[in-house]
């Protein structure tokens, strides 16, 4: 089967496809990793700057190729070997195509620089709201760090059952009252994330009992719903026995 489309085509589309990072990459994985919401905005503030600097940057170099072809043009109304105004012309187009591609990265960077501005206008709806993100800047970085720290504890005590050395260190090395809050923290989302997953784990076994009973296979039945409250128990707090 032959596609209704040529090479040619194809090529042409995909230098033209938008490889900008999209709104929801930008909020879930560059923005929403400042965890709290004062370092999601300094993230987009970060972002932004990073971003109209590339452009700025892109841009000098835009003009530096533009105004090198048009040397090279009056080099070649004025070369009279041939074989060096076959170079010359390579060289001109060399250099257009590669403004060309320049181009298309300056429309990438500002598609994703107008995402994170939307996205930061969402979180700072006014302007009082923007200044506000330069004061009492001390305490939001502690409260951004206890959470940060605590997120991560709790991602490993989720997978290996324990705080790693790297966080534990890390924890260690803060005041003790932030100490406690981290480690309490970690604690609570485990829990819940716990709780959640097994939530979840019996939502589903429920519905593929369900489809056996449709089916009438009554011998693997009885098995699965014996799992569904053992299951439950798996991530409990274990009780002393004495």
């Amino acid at each position: 089967m032959s596609a209704d489309y040529s090479d040619d085509e194809l090529i042409k589309y995909a230098f033209d496809f938008d490889y900008a990072y999209s709104g929801y990459q930008m909020d879930s994985y560059v923005v929403n990793t400042g965890i709290t919401d004062w370092r999601k905005a300094k993230q987009c503030l970060i972002e932004i700057e990073h971003r109209t600097q590339a452009m700025e940057d892109h841009g000098w170099n835009l003009k530096k190729m533009e105004a090198e072809t048009d040397i090279l043009r009056e080099e070649l109304e004025q070369e009279t070997s041939p074989a060096r105004k076959k170079l010359k012309q390579i060289e001109i187009d060399e250099k257009v195509e590669g403004a060309a591609r320049t181009r298309r990265r300056i429309d990438g960077i500002i598609r994703e620089r107008s995402r994170l501005i939307e996205t930061f206008r969402k979180a700072v709806p006014n302007k009082e709201k923007m200044l506000e993100l330069s004061e009492n800047v001390e305490e939001k970085e502690r409260q951004y760090w206890i959470s940060r720290i605590g997120k991560q504890a709790a991602q490993e005590m989720l997978s290996y059952g324990k705080i790693g050395t790297g966080n534990m260190e890390s924890i260690m090395q803060m005041p003790h009252e932030d100490q406690a809050k981290i480690i309490k923290g970690a604690l609570e989302y485990t829990k819940q994330m716990e709780t959640g997953i097994i939530s979840l784990e019996k939502e589903v076994e429920q519905k593929l009992i369900e489809q056996l009973k449709e089916k009438q296979d009554l011998n693997i039945i009885p098995k699965l719903e014996d799992t569904i409250e053992k299951n439950a128990k798996l991530l409990d707090t274990p009780k002393s026995e004495t």
